[in-house]
């Protein structure tokens, strides 16, 4: 991944909820006099071969709960629950996946502006072996030494 911009709505759902509920419950009253962020946040991921990934964290729409996966692209589509041995663990793309979060909240703070996605393999994406989904064998990503300077 090689930069983001992400994008949130006003909040249209939750003052209001937080408002209604202190009106019949002094409980509330703390949560209705704070500001609340966007209700959606779409983030939008180029990647250094040109593809475009879109993530949306959506807090408050009426639909069902759901942790399903959608995967879209110019050749199928796959929509399903991730199950748990489909899923890679290495730490690189923990790194990478977790820094997705606070460089979108930087991107809304800063006007939707695109932010760099750092590079926790130190590009060696680009000659790492493929990995087989069930991590049979590992990867090929080394340690690299920190500098003590």
């Amino acid at each position: 991944m090689e930069y983001l911009t992400s994008m949130s709505s006003a909040d249209f759902l939750i003052e209001q909820m937080a408002n209604q509920l202190s009106a019949k419950d002094s409980f509330y009253n703390k949560f209705a006099v704070k500001q609340y962020r966007g209700n959606i946040t779409t983030v939008i991921v180029r990647t250094f071969k040109g593809h475009t990934n879109m993530i949306q964290h959506d807090v408050t729409s009426p639909k069902p709960y759901s942790r399903s996966h959608l995967v879209s692209g110019t050749k199928g589509i796959v929509c399903k629950y991730p199950e748990p041995d489909r899923i890679s663990k290495n730490v690189y793309d923990a790194a990478l996946w977790s820094s997705i979060s606070p460089l979108s909240e930087k991107s809304v703070s800063n006007r939707y502006n695109s932010l760099d996605i750092p590079d926790f393999t130190y590009g060696a994406w680009k000659t790492n072996a493929p990995i087989e989904l069930k991590l049979k064998g590992g990867g090929t990503t080394g340690v690299k030494a920190a500098n003590n300077a």
